[in-house]
């Protein structure tokens, strides 16, 4: 993996994509390590895109490491 896409944690329920706390809220961020060829595709397609790709093919484990690369 070479690159660390960071994002608004659409991928996950509501209930956890924000922890609201008496002074602060804290927003967990969603972390994808990425092959290079992917973080190419990221910037040349953009994030958008890259997301949808995400949610239409319902991808599994984003941190899993030893994934094969996604295409799209």
């Amino acid at each position: 993996m070479d690159a660390l896409y960071v994002s608004a944690p659409f991928y996950f329920d509501d209930d956890f994509q924000v922890c609201y706390g008496e002074h602060y809220n804290i927003v967990f961020p969603l972390l994808v390590p990425l092959y290079k060829q992917e973080a190419e595709l990221v910037e040349k397609k953009g994030w958008n895109a890259f997301e949808q790709f995400l949610l239409d093919n319902e991808v599994g484990n984003l941190s899993d490491m030893n994934r094969k690369p996604f295409t799209w």
